[in-house]
């Protein structure tokens, strides 16, 4: 018999800690197709919780290799540096968060012993789901979204820390379900839009996706989502910006090509515009070491 959907209180899992002990600091979730074949290393100073694929993918942290089951879930604490292997042509779907832990006591450093690093299990794609709410905030941020991020957040920390299996390694998460699925017109709208970042979705192409004629998708998308396709699509295409300034470094000439903007300057001013600052600043915000050279 199949088990009912449980429905998730969103609570924070430590209740003596600080407001402060836990900081989001980005979200993505995005899809995109490889371009080339080759092992990617990055590293961050912040810790990392990352669902990187649907299909199995190998890895390599600290020189040794290992095969990562698809929809698992890695947990990196700050400066581990870890491989993954990206071949040509794969569709790639990732769902990641950076946040900051100000107490160095916290449960998190018990569960990456030794090595810096766990990887979780998730049969029920859980964390997927909840990164893409986080996510959907630094998209569209406001009061409320900031508190709806932050609870989802800590169900993820809550749902890592009552994990139970082999320590240490491999550590097999719940198989929750969210009691609903977002199956709304703008998550329909967004989800087709992570899937082809490159710009050329285009309002005919969007509706018959769906369909539904032109006029009726721009009249209902635009009353449901409270903004127009044209403003959607810059956010997307923003968010996956905020990634390859991040964690392929790419530089904003090449970000603005692969990203279907006319140059540089239209990339730059749609991305201020969006994120209220330049992407070279947010850079500097977000990846710090940078400003060291490193």
């Amino acid at each position: 018999m199949k088990a009912a959907p449980t429905t998730l209180a969103l609570t924070n899992p430590f209740p003596h800690a600080h407001a402060k002990g836990y900081d989001l600091d980005f979200a993505s979730v995005h899809s995109s197709v490889v371009p080339v074949t080759e092992w990617r290393a990055p590293r961050f100073h912040f810790w990392v919780i990352d669902v990187a694929s649907d299909r199995p993918m190998r890895q390599r942290i600290g020189g040794k290799e290992t095969i990562r089951p698809p929809e698992s879930v890695s947990l990196y604490a700050p400066n581990v540096t870890y491989e993954e292997f990206h071949e040509k042509g794969s569709l790639m779907r990732q769902a990641w968060l950076m946040f900051r832990v100000a107490d160095h006591r916290s449960p998190l450093y018990k569960l990456v012993k030794p090595d810096g690093y766990c990887i979780f299990e998730d049969p029920g794609s859980l964390v997927r789901t909840l990164i893409g709410h986080i996510a959907s905030y630094f998209l569209n941020p406001n009061p409320g979204a900031d508190w709806f991020a932050r609870s989802a957040f800590y169900q993820i920390l809550a749902l890592l820390r009552s994990a139970k299996g082999e320590p240490m390694r491999r550590i097999c998460l719940p198989s929750l379900q969210l009691a609903r699925e977002d199956k709304s017109l703008r998550s329909q709208v967004e989800n087709y839009l992570h899937a082809h970042p490159e710009g050329r979705v285009t309002a005919n192409e969007m509706a018959v996706h769906l369909g539904l004629g032109r006029s009726s998708f721009t009249h209902r998308y635009r009353e449901e989502a409270g903004e127009t396709f044209i403003q959607t699509k810059s956010r997307v295409r923003i968010e996956r910006a905020k990634l390859m300034l991040v964690s392929e470094r790419m530089p904003v000439k090449q970000i603005a090509a692969e990203l279907g903007f006319s140059d540089a300057a239209h990339f730059s001013r749609v991305f201020h515009q969006i994120v209220g600052i330049s992407p070279a600043i947010f850079k500097r915000q977000v990846m710090p070491q940078t400003r060291l050279g490193m």
